[in-house]
């Protein structure tokens, strides 16, 4: 077997790194919609509709603030079906990898990426320095990226 060289390792640990992150910022991307939803859920609540009993003579600016909400509402929910529809096959392709990796390089990339610890909270869990934590997680990185999903690698620079 032949040695690669820094920038090659480098270059994989990157990758592995983006493809994780963009796995746990779809996560807070979820949040951040329900976080959303539930905010505009909660203000269409005190609106008012439309009062088709009374005269259609005067109407005013907030007859529509009721529908408007409501279709808000519903695109935002639209929208946060979609992302979860994404992120489960993100969990389900990266799960499988994680899986394939197992050991304490997994509990380290899992406790980082998918439960979004900090690392003193990683540290904890693993019984090491948080010092040591951050060579094993380069470590744990180049061993991941052969086991990421191909398509979420980007192309090989050619220099590398």
């Amino acid at each position: 077997m032949h040695e690669q060289s820094p920038e090659y390792q480098r270059y994989e640990r990157e990758q592995a790194s983006a493809y994780l992150k963009r796995v746990r910022d779809a996560k807070r991307h979820i949040a951040a919609l329900t976080a959303e939803v539930d905010e505009v859920r909660s203000l269409a609540s005190g609106l008012k509709g439309i009062d088709y009993s009374r005269d259609a003579v005067q109407t005013s600016a907030t007859d529509d603030a009721m529908p408007n909400a409501v279709a808000k509402l519903l695109d935002l929910i639209a929208e946060r079906v979609a992302l979860i529809d994404e992120y489960a096959g993100m969990m389900s392709e990266c799960g499988q990898a994680l899986a394939n990796l197992n050991g304490t390089y997994a509990d380290i990339l899992r406790y980082r990426y998918m439960c979004d610890h900090p690392w003193e909270r990683i540290a904890v869990e693993t019984h090491y320095s948080e010092a040591y934590l951050y060579e094993l997680h380069g470590l744990a990185l180049s061993a991941f990226y052969p086991l990421m999903p191909t398509h979420e690698r980007d192309p090989l620079p050619s220099a590398l």
